[in-house]
């Protein structure tokens, strides 16, 4: 009997929706023809032994991010293009001019294979009395500035940024991370506690040895990332616990978040972290959270810290939801989930649970409510509510349709 041929399939621009699971093309011819052009959607992707043909037939404007495989389901794509590498620059031209793009395997959602603009600029303002613009002094900023770029972010593109209270962390497009400001408990990472004013590498040499960062998010001091194998570490303070290694003890290099409780055996495809609490999302759309739990942000029906992983309670309204994104705040967490459903808990004294109902003299509530668009469930047996003094949290959460929805409290 022969063997069955090998498969070669040619996508251009195109509208194909492919959804069978994996997909795999030999070859993929990606014109983009506008900014709006998706060569492949997929609920499942593997790259690995296949190639793609970029070309572009538009002048995109600055800023413009190009997706070539809209990944529909929660996993990564499977390995890489073997002539596309994660951070690998493409120059693209048309008419004439060259357009330089990076390639990101974990952009869009978090799971999409993204050509990212390559000519972006990093800027800061606001306070910065620890070095956190990163631009070589203590000077607040009342416009923005650039930090510097000499050394190593030197011809870097940077793809993410995240900033803490007083320090501020980016993930470059070859997986480095640099991180400067306030460094009294170790949250830039660099095997020590010397607050510095402009960017400086954090320590790779253990825990991250070898691996590729793909997201990171800070807390108030301290500092996490997640790695393309699903390697999560954690740097800072840990006095609450917020660094999931089971102790609270601080680190001022990354260390490996506790896997060998709820996490074990899952895939995380997503961090977040609130000012002394940290959150995972899973692909089976499952949450974890650990850390500080006075006010409930864990989500687990207890205000108990924990140093390690726990599961978020998904029993309420989150039942039968899909959780796509989450993120945390100064003492909250929110997420949104596949159908639109936002969900939140933990501290409620300025009404950062978005349920209408904000308490006279502030009130915590450990239960699980929906959206202002949706009439929030009375739980049947409350909570005493206790008086907590007056916090001040802000965050951005993705909406499915590409929009953003930010809070302010």
């Amino acid at each position: 009997m022969n063997p069955t041929p090998k498969r070669f399939v040619t996508l251009i621009w195109s509208s194909l929706i492919l959804l069978a699971a994996p997909v795999n093309a030999a070859t993929v011819t990606a014109n983009f023809t506008a900014a709006t052009t998706v060569p492949v959607t997929a609920a499942s992707y593997a790259a690995t032994g296949n190639t793609v043909n970029l070309t572009l037939g538009f002048a995109p404007p600055a800023g413009t991010n190009l997706i070539v495989v809209k990944n529909t389901g929660m996993v990564f794509i499977q390995g890489t293009f073997d002539n596309l590498s994660q951070g690998q620059a493409v120059n693209l031209t048309f008419g004439g001019i060259t357009y330089p793009f990076v390639a990101n395997y974990f952009g869009g959602t978090g799971n999409d294979l993204v050509l990212q603009w390559a000519n972006t600029r990093l800027l800061a303002w606001g306070d910065n009395s620890a070095g956190q613009l990163g631009n070589g002094n203590m000077l607040n900023a009342l416009i923005p500035v650039p930090p510097v770029m000499t050394d190593m972010l030197a011809d870097q593109t940077i793809t993410s940024v995240a900033t803490g209270g007083n320090h501020s962390l980016a993930l470059c497009a070859d997986g480095t991370l640099a991180a400067w400001g306030y460094n009294g408990v170790g949250q830039l990472g660099d095997n020590s506690t010397t607050t510095r004013m402009v960017p400086t590498r954090v320590n790779t040499t253990g825990t991250l040895a070898g691996k590729t960062v793909i997201a990171i998010a800070t807390g108030g001091s301290h500092s996490l990332a997640l790695c393309s194998d699903g390697t999560l570490a954690a740097w800072g303070i840990n006095d609450s616990g917020q660094l999931g290694t089971n102790t609270t003890t601080n680190s001022p290099v990354p260390v490996l978040v506790d896997r060998t409780g709820v996490l074990d055996g899952k895939t995380v495809i997503a961090i977040a972290a609130g000012s002394s609490h940290s959150l995972a999302l899973c692909s089976d759309g499952t949450l974890a959270s650990w850390g500080y739990n006075s006010n409930g942000q864990l989500g687990n029906n207890t205000t108990t810290n924990s140093p390690v992983p726990v599961w978020v309670n998904q029993t309420g309204v989150l039942a039968g939801k899909t959780v796509i994104a989450v993120d945390g705040g100064g003492s909250h967490s929110i997420a949104l989930c596949s159908d639109g459903t936002l969900a939140a808990w933990g501290n409620h004294d300025a009404g950062q649970l978005g349920t209408y109902n904000l308490p006279i003299g502030g009130v915590r509530s450990r239960y699980w409510w929906t959206n202002p668009a949706y009439s929030p469930p009375k739980p049947s047996t409350p909570s005493p509510p206790e008086v907590l003094t007056t916090s001040r949290c802000a965050l951005t959460v993705p909406w499915p349709n590409g929009d953003t929805i930010s809070t302010a409290s």
